[in-house]
């Protein structure tokens, strides 16, 4: 069925909104501005979240945390000076604990909270298990891998501007 001209131009205004958002209009995306300082602080935060849930409490290494040029569709590096923050951790649990239960509780947390799944629990060749997450209110990403009895994890802060 065929829209009549003003019910067709009406719809595709809409879906010209929905493809635009999040975009400044001449299609290139819309980024929200902050500093390292804080957005290191929140992939702090999500560590310790993590590590509440995995060991009950905040120990725990941090192998890494800074910032790095964010990349554009094509994998070619911003020219401008937008940036995210990649945290890397290690995360030792119990030697008691099945690591294949460590991250099935991950993901019950992780789900309970509203986190998108963008790589599901997954069991690797060598026996360990991954799991990627988004959060979806602040687009932070938190990658687990297990390792014997460590937990890697790696989190990154969406793409951010400087503040002017």
């Amino acid at each position: 069925m065929r829209l009549p001209g003003p019910a067709r131009l009406s719809a595709t205004a809409a879906i010209a909104l929905v493809l635009l958002a999040g975009c400044d209009g001449t299609g290139n995306e819309v980024l929200p501005t902050g500093n390292q300082a804080e957005a290191s602080q929140q992939v702090q935060s999500y560590f310790r979240g993590l590590a509440a849930i995995v060991a009950g409490q905040g120990r725990g290494r941090q192998v890494g945390l800074g910032p790095a040029p964010c990349e554009g569709r094509k994998g070619e590096t911003a020219a401008d000076d937008r940036y995210y923050i990649q945290g890397t951790y290690d995360l030792p649990f119990a030697a008691d604990r099945d690591q294949q239960a460590v991250f099935q509780l991950l993901e019950t947390s992780w789900k309970a909270e509203g986190y998108e799944f963008t790589e599901p629990l997954d069991r690797l060749p060598s026996g360990d298990w991954t799991l990627t997450v988004r959060n979806p209110t602040d687009g932070y990403k938190i990658s687990v891998t297990g390792y014997d009895h460590i937990l890697r994890a790696l989190i990154f802060s969406p793409c951010y501007l400087p503040p002017a």
